[in-house]
């Protein structure tokens, strides 16, 4: 199976291959499951505002994470700060 890497998403590139790898309907997955992924720590705004795991590329160019796994066809479904996880949806 070939993936087509986008490199203007850069360390986001690893999440999306993993989402797109696993090809769950519906994935869950803890904020340091990211991190291990992406080998770098997350953004501060991801773990204090539900928000930002939310919305499109084109309302929000410079948030790239966003555009990570919009690309390989996710969207955020939950996000639960308190326990630290996300749930994304296969489009």
């Amino acid at each position: 199976k070939i993936i087509k890497v986008y490199n203007y998403m850069g360390k986001y590139t690893k999440l999306g291959v993993a989402l797109k790898i696993n090809g769950n309907s519906s994935q869950r997955m803890t904020f340091s499951e990211i991190e291990k992924i992406i080998n770098d720590n997350l953004p501060p705004s991801l773990y204090k505002y539900e928000v930002a795991w939310y919305g499109s590329f084109k309302g929000s160019p410079t948030h790239v994470w966003k555009k990570a796994w919009e690309e390989w066809g996710y969207t955020t479904e939950k996000v639960d700060l308190k326990n630290e996880y996300v749930i994304f949806r296969k489009l």
